[in-house]
Order: structure tokens, then sequence, then C-alpha cells
């Protein structure tokens, strides 16, 4: 697993400044750029889950070959693309 398998994932992290430690995460989408990564963060905050407080948006880079492969193919219903990127998003109930 090298370089070209490395993807953004977007990811909604909690913090609790008493203990100091990450109290939960999850994943909001996943993308093929920094960029796209940027963008989704971007569009959260401004029209879907905002940050608060102490829940606050991370990209971060991530090696997974799958997910690139699903990323990158053009079939694949999950993947929307705009801009240079795609991106796959995940559903937070």
């Amino acid at each position: 697993m090298g370089s070209n398998a490395l993807i953004w994932i977007l990811a909604m992290v909690g913090y609790n400044p008493f203990s100091h430690q990450i109290t939960s995460y999850n994943v909001v989408s996943y993308h093929d750029s920094p960029t796209a990564c940027i963008q989704e963060k971007t569009w959260q905050n401004s029209r879907g889950r905002a940050e608060t407080f102490n829940h606050q948006y991370v990209c971060m880079p991530v090696n997974d070959e799958m997910m690139r492969r699903q990323l990158t193919s053009n079939n694949h219903k999950g993947a929307k693309r705009f801009g240079s990127g795609a991106r796959i998003i995940i559903e937070i109930r």
C-alpha cells in the first residue's frame, strides 16, 4: 500500500477539555483530495451539521486502497463528483 492509496476523511471529532481526550468521532465523508475535503468541511459548517464548542471537523489523510478505488471509479453510485475531486458522504443519524 503506497501513497497512491491516499484518501482524506472528513470526521466530526468530539473533545473533552477536562480529561484532554477525544470522546467521539463520526466519519462524515471520504475524498480523493485535501481540497475536496476542505470544501466539504466548509459546506457542512454553512449548510449541514456545523461545528460546536467541543465538536470540530478534521480532515485526515489515510491509506485505504479499496476506498481509493471506489472514489476514482466513474461508475461508483456513492461517489459524487464536484470540482476536481470525488466524495462519498456518510449519513449521520
